[in-house]
């Protein structure tokens, strides 16, 4: 490969002995050499020269926290996001039916619901649903996934009765008033549409992985840590063929860090002896293998997140949390004697009080540095935030929650409660590692405004006036290490990633302005107008 010399230009490389250069030189898809603008860097004539024009370039950001195969089937369904009543919902999937003439019998399924943006304030029963077809069965996702609602097709087709809440451990199938399912599924409870669901091909996953990390490098990221083995219910040998074969033909987009979703002893032994060799050495260094992906309870906006208080106004309601503490002590264990790391959905201060506690025991038992990590880590206290620096454990936050969240938040806990949330800033000074993510397609997946809503606590339109709890605002430096430098901790790539430095990969996104002397609120609008893999221009 050729040597290339970026010049003109503001690079701010995150690496605090070297923190800015004006140019770059890249070698054989590593970072070479730095230099201020009068140093001579381009040592023979074979040199390939790119004048910037005093563009920025920054270390390629890294989502640490997101679902790339599930964004990439997400563009093939009915995009719900931007719905604001159950009457304009029915006629968005009714038109996706008849723009598309969906045959009767096949699945409609739609995504991105937010109950707090609908007119009713509820979750859309199979009352609601029928009303969109009797001859489709009809699912209807909500944004954050861990709650969805079926139509009467659907509940039949699946044999869902009320017996079922007997059966499922972490979910629930809701009831009307006459005891008798009314469509609505939380958590585990949606998993029992699994055999009924669509099918698909090793060529279609294919498809959706290199259609997503398409859109992905166009804002600027060129590395991503996916939770993508459940994206298709019993389809994880499938997934993983799909990636590999795109690792090995070359054909992986962006650089994947599969974080691996697997729920109990028994899948985590037989995961690890089918696909060992691939844990001794990487495909490429477009693909390795992360940590155990515990999913641990639900999301605040279902009000399935795990709270040590009830929800306020829902005095029975405590959330669900999918382990008891036994079973999630089994679990970790097992995790732990394959040298694995853990990164636990905990969103609820019960669920990561519950994390911490059996984390201590694993810990004290096996030792070593892994960097367990706990996902979202949305509600907490400082007793909580002591622990998780205390042990080492990082935090993959989306700071785009903010925006999404902060009107519901006291409705959901109360005002009290509601302060001990998303404390990000709290949490760099108190030492802990705190990586930027989208957890995308819950929410969008452009790095940028996860920057801008870290460092300004504000939603799209700027709201609310001052910030969510200003006080915990990070600075742009906070926010672009955030998903850079921090996002390669995670992953134990930190030698060779997230810095742009000598001998480190030459992954870089070239922005037209500077984020430094760019207003807080336009941040989300910075113009990615390059962007480099192992110096490869991609865009």
């Amino acid at each position: 490969m050729s040597e290339i010399l970026l010049k003109n230009c503001r690079v701010y490389t995150m690496d605090e002995s070297v923190p800015y250069a004006e140019q770059i030189l890249l070698k054989n898809g590593k970072i070479a050499q730095l230099g201020t603008r009068d140093d001579n860097l381009a040592s023979n004539n074979s040199v390939q020269e790119m004048d910037l024009g005093g563009q920025t370039v920054l270390p390629g950001l890294n989502d640490s926290h997101l679902h790339l195969l599930s964004y990439g089937m997400a563009l093939s369904t009915v995009d719900l996001s931007d719905v604001s009543s159950f009457r304009e919902l029915i006629a968005k999937v009714q038109n996706y039916i008849d723009n598309n003439n969906i045959p009767k019998h096949e699945w409609v399924i739609g995504q991105g619901f937010d109950e707090e943006n609908l007119q009713e304030k509820d979750f859309p029963t199979r009352e609601i649903l029928d009303q969109i077809s009797q001859c489709h069965p009809v699912i209807v996702k909500r944004k954050c996934t861990h709650v969805s609602g079926v139509n009467s097709y659907a509940l039949d087709l699946a044999g869902i009765t009320a017996e079922d809440n007997e059966k499922i451990e972490g979910g629930k199938v809701y009831l009307d008033q006459d005891g008798k399912p009314n469509g609505v599924l939380a958590e585990n409870a949606q998993n029992l549409l699994s055999h009924i669901l669509p099918s698909y091909s090793e060529k279609d996953l294919e498809k959706y992985i290199k259609l997503a990390g398409e859109a992905f490098i166009d804002k600027g990221l060129t590395s991503v840590q996916s939770d993508d083995l459940k994206a298709i219910p019993g389809g994880e040998d499938m997934i993983m063929n799909a990636y590999l074969s795109l690792a090995e033909k070359g054909e992986l987009p962006v650089k994947v860090n599969l974080q691996l979703q697997l729920s109990s002893e028994e899948e985590i032994t037989t995961f690890i002896q089918k696909y060992s060799p691939y844990f001794q050495s990487s495909v490429t260094d477009y693909l390795n293998f992360g940590p155990l992906k515990v999913l641990l309870d639900g999301s605040l906006g279902g009000k399935t997140a795990a709270l040590r208080q009830p929800y306020l106004g829902d005095q029975e309601n405590f959330g669900i949390v999918t382990y008891t503490p036994e079973s999630l002590d089994s679990l970790l264990d097992c995790a732990a004697r394959h040298h694995l790391q853990i990164a636990c959905h905990g969103i609820g201060d019960y669920a990561i009080e519950l994390f911490l506690d059996s984390i201590d025991k694993i810990q004290a038992k096996f030792g070593g540095d892994y960097r367990h990590r706990i996902i979202h880590c949305q509600l907490t206290d400082l007793d909580l935030i002591n622990r998780i620096a205390r042990q080492n454990i990082s935090v993959d936050a989306q700071p785009d929650f903010v925006g999404s969240d902060y009107g519901l938040l006291e409705e959901r806990l109360g005002f009290a409660r509601s302060i001990n949330t998303y404390a990000w800033k709290t949490m760099l000074d108190k030492g802990i590692n705190v990586s930027g993510s989208s957890d995308c397609p819950v929410e969008p997946f452009d790095p940028r405004l996860g920057i801008k809503a870290a460092v300004t606590r504000q939603d799209a339109n700027n709201n609310p006036c001052g910030g969510w709890h200003p006080w915990e605002k990070v600075s742009v430096f906070e926010a672009l290490k955030m998903y850079t430098v921090n996002s390669a901790y995670a992953t134990f790539e930190e030698q060779v990633k997230g810095k742009l430095a000598p001998g480190y990969c030459a992954d870089m996104v070239v922005l037209e302005e500077d984020p430094y002397s760019t207003p807080p609120q336009e941040l989300d609008s910075l113009s990615v107008n390059k962007v480099f893999i192992n110096g490869k221009i991609v865009k």
